[in-house]
């Protein structure tokens, strides 16, 4: 109960295509039978378990809370969040760290650490029945240094993946839950949400509950259009069903540019989205890096770059 597994064959999807960790020659689809899943599930729950103080006890703490959102897909935000989360961690080696994805619709933290299970579909079945403590929703965290994967986030990381499913948990109280709990057993908790800001109830919680919001867009036309709308409808400045001034969000709000460049143009439109509200970190096109750092595991890629140091500082602050 509450283990999610999957199989990976030759008509795995596309969009999976370069980031599966093939099982190993002594372990695969063929070898798993009944008696060989329910071993391993046995062993990697063993693997899972971490001394009791090491966790904390619910209720105990009330962790700070980043919310990274965009209007707009491929913007980097989901990379942006982990690489945050992966820095915060390092720099504060003695506070507890998790990231909770909260992409209902199109959760990608999971791929983007080559990691699709467990997912907090485990901790709902238990919800379900009444079981909502953290000790269950503990049981579903990814932690890099629990499995049999490389350890290339920081010990104190936690993740907690949603799962892709074709009928996404859409369960208000459910979400509203699993953010409580993490709130009251972490030091930092990072939200990563999906476009959705309007209409996932989720989402729209994860934005007015959170100590710093950071919207994520890229350095063009179009997404400056786009995030100059979002910024003035989470503020109530655009009139809207959700968001009043009274949410108190405006003063929360930051920017984060990604794919920017020296040009005159690329400038001017930084120089326009800084009107909107304030641009706490720049990037250039990561892109070839980025595709390295999660096909590769290189995480620890910028860890000599200052300039890129400063702006993760400059994020989680």
């Amino acid at each position: 109960k509450g283990i999610d597994w999957i199989t990976f064959t030759e008509d795995t999807p596309s969009w999976f295509s370069g980031v599966i960790t093939p099982l190993p020659d002594s372990l695969n689809s063929d070898s798993l039978d009944d008696q060989s899943v329910a071993e391993l599930a046995s062993a990697i729950s063993l693997m899972d378990a971490r001394p009791e103080e090491d966790v904390g006890e619910q209720g105990q703490k009330i962790g700070r809370i980043i919310t990274f959102g965009s209007a707009k897909g491929g913007s980097g935000k989901t990379f942006t969040s982990i690489i945050t989360a992966y820095y915060y961690a390092k720099d504060h080696p003695n506070e507890k760290v998790c990231i909770l994805d909260l992409d209902v619709e199109e959760p990608q933290v999971g791929i983007a650490i080559k990691t699709l299970m467990p997912t907090v579909k485990g901790f709902y079945a238990d919800y379900s029945v009444g079981n909502d403590e953290f000790e269950y929703l503990k049981k579903c965290r990814v932690n890099t240094h629990n499995y049999l994967m490389n350890k290339a986030f920081p010990s104190n990381l936690d993740f907690y993946l949603t799962p892709r499913e074709i009928h996404p948990i859409r369960d208000e109280d459910f979400w509203q839950c699993v953010m409580k709990r993490l709130f009251s057993n972490y030091d930092m908790v990072i939200l990563d949400t999906g476009t959705t800001y309007t209409e996932t109830d989720a989402i729209i919680s994860a934005y007015k509950v959170a100590d710093k919001v950071n919207l994520v867009t890229m350095a063009n036309l179009a997404s400056t259009v786009t995030v100059g709308e979002q910024v003035k409808r989470l503020t109530g400045e655009i009139e809207n069903n959700v968001y009043t001034p009274e949410d108190e969000i405006e003063g929360k709000i930051n920017l984060v540019v990604t794919n920017t460049t020296d040009s005159r143009v690329c400038q001017s439109i930084i120089a326009k989205l800084n009107e909107e509200c304030p641009i706490i970190a720049t990037f250039g096109n990561l892109s070839d890096k980025i595709n390295d750092i999660q096909i590769l595991g290189k995480w620890d890629m910028f860890d000599n770059n200052q300039a890129f140091r400063e702006g993760m500082r400059n994020i989680y602050a």
